[in-house]
């Protein structure tokens, strides 16, 4: 039967239909009291076992009472039940991964296969729809490498500070620190992002270090490459960082809070990144964190980033790749100090002419 139906049938055989108030607040009472019966039916279950002969029967009974009472709830408040469902399974597709396999059931060996409607395939089956692609549009130079891979190790001359060398020499932005009174990880925290980049297809922050901003369109250049997005991905990694601290740096999880994800669909509402669901968002987040632990364990490592399987892995860094590693980057530090003195001497110089 039609949801929208049974609501409407339902609603015939509603004594206080023409006492709303009164209606509602028996709605309401009967929801819960028959919530206590379904929960005693069950007490009665595990007591009794299978001389409980007319626990399924019950159990029936109690189930459909909750369904008028949650009907008649809301046709007091203007709701239809169809809706209701809709805007829910919408909610749950968004947060949970689906599945195709059958519902397990307590007492019966009868299948009950759950209505899976499959708009998109997925991915690696985590609930991970193909591929999102923010900038198949713009020029090859404006766009993500669906493929590359990040060498990630301590600095030569200063062990605490990190920095990512890519496969073809190009330096992932300046060293990073924990910026904290101890030693909590964070300076590996470029994971994160490239967790963002495989599993979303997103991120401003690796986008600007890698020099590949959108330019040729200057509305996305302001809105999703600009400052105030990478200000607000910036905030995203020191918000998850925190939270994954508070448990274990996320070993053994397979989910998050739901308040979490929903705070960062909120931050990101404005963004392109605003079409990601949470478990996309979930998935992201799990896999940063698995290559940061990695990371963090082995003192570095070679972290791949692959767009088109969605995937964030790393493996070991070899010997040369971390004699590679050390020169480059040492040479990029270098390199850049020169071009500070460089700076700082013109405009000493500057300022002597102007004086």
């Amino acid at each position: 039967m039609d949801l929208d139906e049974y609501q409407t049938e339902a609603a015939r055989s509603d004594q206080f239909a023409d006492r709303p108030r009164d209606g509602l607040v028996v709605a309401l009472l009967g929801l819960a009291g028959e919530t206590g019966t379904l929960l005693a039916t069950h007490k009665k279950r595990l007591r009794d076992r299978d001389a409980y002969e007319d626990y399924r029967q019950e159990m029936a009974e109690d189930l459909g009472d909750l369904l008028w009472y949650l009907a008649a709830t809301a046709s007091r408040f203007g709701f239809n039940l169809g809706d209701l469902a809709a805007a829910n399974l919408k909610k749950v597709r968004d947060r949970w991964p689906q599945q195709a396999k059958a519902i397990e059931l307590v007492d019966s060996t009868t299948a009950i296969t759950p209505m899976v409607e499959e708009t998109e395939p997925t991915v690696h089956g985590v609930g991970l729809r193909v591929p999102t692609t923010y900038d198949a549009d713009f020029p090859p130079n404006e766009r993500f490498l669906r493929q590359f891979a990040v060498a990630l190790a301590p600095v030569l001359t200063d062990p605490r500070r990190v920095i990512g060398v890519l496969d073809d020499g190009t330096i992932l932005g300046d060293q990073l620190g924990d910026n904290a009174p101890f030693d909590d990880g964070y300076r590996w925290h470029d994971t994160l992002h490239l967790a963002h980049v495989a599993i979303l297809g997103w991120s401003p922050v690796i986008r600007g270090l890698l020099h590949r901003k959108r330019k040729s369109s200057q509305r996305t250049d302001d809105v999703d490459d600009g400052g105030r997005a990478i200000a607000i991905e910036e905030g995203i990694t020191a918000f998850t960082f925190e939270y994954a601290y508070r448990h274990r740096f996320l070993e053994g999880v397979e989910t998050v809070d739901t308040d979490l994800l929903r705070t960062l669909k909120k931050l990101t509402s404005l963004l392109e990144v605003s079409s990601q669901t949470m478990v996309e968002w979930q998935a992201a987040i799990l896999a940063g964190f698995a290559v940061w632990r990695h990371v963090r364990e082995r003192d570095g490592g070679l972290v791949n980033v692959d767009m088109d399987t969605r995937s964030l892995t790393v493996r070991n860094l070899t010997s040369d790749e971390r004699r590679n590693h050390a020169e480059m980057s040492e040479r990029a530090l270098a390199e850049k100090a020169a071009r500070k003195a460089q700076r700082r001497t013109l405009e000493r110089a500057a300022t002597d002419k102007r004086g």
